[in-house]
């Protein structure tokens, strides 16, 4: 399945022609392009997704866990379990998280994440996020 940019990248959708002309003017000037630049980071998360199945909370949850900043990983990975239950990535990520400090929780989020992972023919670790 390809999406967004990852779709594009495969000829599966097309941009429409865009011409671009600039203007000489004596106002003072004021930019060129800024509009278009608050979605880029929409469309390379999403990108991201598409291509590998991996979303930008997943690795951010990850660099935070490995950081030492474990609170804010399980903040994200519960994030990311709200809105993709049994995501097997955040799973093993807050599962990681929780080992720490709330052992019994661990268990309960590792048994959901080998139960999601069940079917998969590799290990998925912290450090793959």
């Amino acid at each position: 399945m390809n999406c967004g940019l990852s779709a594009a990248g495969h000829g599966k959708i097309a941009f429409a022609r865009t011409d671009i002309a600039i203007v000489k003017s004596s106002e003072k000037p004021t930019g060129a392009g800024e509009l278009g630049t608050p979605p880029v980071a929409a469309a390379v998360g999403n990108a991201l997704f598409c291509s590998q199945r991996q979303t930008i909370r997943e690795t951010l949850g990850a660099r935070l866990t490995l950081s030492g900043k474990r609170q804010e990983a399980r903040t994200i990975f519960e994030d990311d379990l709200r809105r993709n239950p049994n995501n097997p990535r955040s799973l093993v990520g807050l599962s990681v998280v929780l080992d720490r400090t709330d052992a019994r929780h661990a268990a309960q989020v590792n048994a959901a994440f080998r139960h999601a992972w069940s079917h998969a023919d590799t290990h998925l670790w912290l450090d793959d996020l």
